[in-house]
């Protein structure tokens, strides 16, 4: 090659801020690219190259978020199993292409068997107890399902040598903060059994991904218990829907959360998984729709929307309960790409009346 030509493609890189010589039919050619978009373009190339058929399993994947998590994996061409001990799973119809398997996580040797016998390389773990009233008369049950379930199940990952985990917390373990939104870096000291038990599995993770090599993605969001308290009083399963207190300090006395639709958020955990190749060893997300609702106006929509009363009847205010939860999803849009498309609160009670 003529070294004056060569000079000259060697110049004009320089000049545009890099880029790369690549040699077509013989002939060097300069093609100019910036740092940033350089970086862009190995991101993506790592993110497309995992994007392949995985073992995964799903730890309460018969509860109402676990279950639309198994079909966005299924629909994405995944093998999935689900192991749930059904204690408060609903019966869903899978796809055939689902492996269902009625177990306790707390078994180890129950779950490493469920791993080898499957072939998995990666934990969606979702299995727990989830509601933070109920938490308060159950302590110890809280601690048995949530922690020492964590622990069973990190503990079979590691004699299996499974080392990626997608885990289910909530947006309770911090507790009551005075700062809105709420970003991941805030103080988390839960008011609840159930937002503590959750914390301790954080750590749990946490742990493993420091000291044994594993990766982990924790999701933080606020569970929808009053839509489905609204959908069993829609059904006739129950006679009215339960508020605690009317004497929070909000605009209407009730508590403020910050809910995104159970589609949202099993598009969150597919997200994380197509990123797992860029995502640093331990991270943490909020999922929401950056915006709150009360429950009594969440009650009021619901009633407009399906045209059907909706009793409700108000009990005393949990002990150190936050007003008001509204997440900062900053973190989760920069770097998984989420943007909910369904968490708009017409869009989650028109889905009540398909359940």
């Amino acid at each position: 090659m003529n070294n004056d030509y060569l000079r000259h493609l060697i110049d004009e890189v320089q000049q545009r801020d890099g880029g790369i010589l690549l040699n077509l039919a013989g002939r060097t050619e300069a093609v100019v690219l910036s740092i940033d978009r350089y970086n862009q373009l190995l991101i993506d190339r790592q993110s497309f190259s995992i994007k392949k058929s995985q073992s995964v399993l799903v730890t309460g994947g018969a509860g109402h978020i676990g279950a639309s998590v198994v079909d966005q994996l299924v629909t994405t061409g995944h093998k999935v199993v689900v192991v749930d001990d059904m204690s408060t799973g609903q019966t869903f119809q899978f796809s055939e292409s689902v492996s269902f398997i009625e177990a306790d996580i707390r078994d180890v040797d129950v779950m490493r068997r469920i791993l080898v016998d499957n072939g998995i390389e990666i934990v969606f773990h979702l299995a727990g107890s989830s509601n933070a009233v109920q938490s308060f008369d159950r302590p110890v049950e809280y601690l048995h399902n949530n922690v020492i379930g964590t622990a069973a199940v990190l503990q079979a990952m590691a004699d299996c040598n499974i080392k990626t985990i997608i885990f289910s917390s909530t947006a309770a373990v911090y507790g009551h903060s005075l700062v809105l939104p709420i970003a991941e870096t805030a103080v988390t000291i839960p008011t609840t059994p159930y937002g503590a038990s959750k914390l301790i599995c954080e750590q749990l993770i946490q742990y493993y991904c420091q000291y044994a090599g594993f990766q982990g993605v924790v999701f933080r969001y606020c569970e929808d218990s009053i839509t489905s308290a609204i959908a069993a009083v829609l059904s006739g399963k129950q006679s009215s829907v339960m508020i605690a207190g009317r004497d929070h300090d909000t605009f209407d006395g009730t508590c403020i959360r910050d809910y995104a639709h159970v589609a949202d958020i099993a598009q969150a955990y597919l997200m994380a998984l197509e990123k797992l190749s860029v995502l640093p060893a331990y991270s943490i997300y909020n999922i929401g729709a950056g915006r709150g609702y009360s429950m009594e106006n969440i009650i009021q929509t619901a009633a407009e929307i399906t045209g059907k009363m909706i009793p409700l009847e108000f009990g005393p205010r949990l002990a150190n309960e936050s007003p008001a939860i509204i997440l900062d999803t900053t973190k989760i849009r920069s770097e998984l790409g989420f943007e909910p498309s369904q968490s708009e609160l017409k869009t989650i009670i028109e889905s009540l009346m398909l359940t």
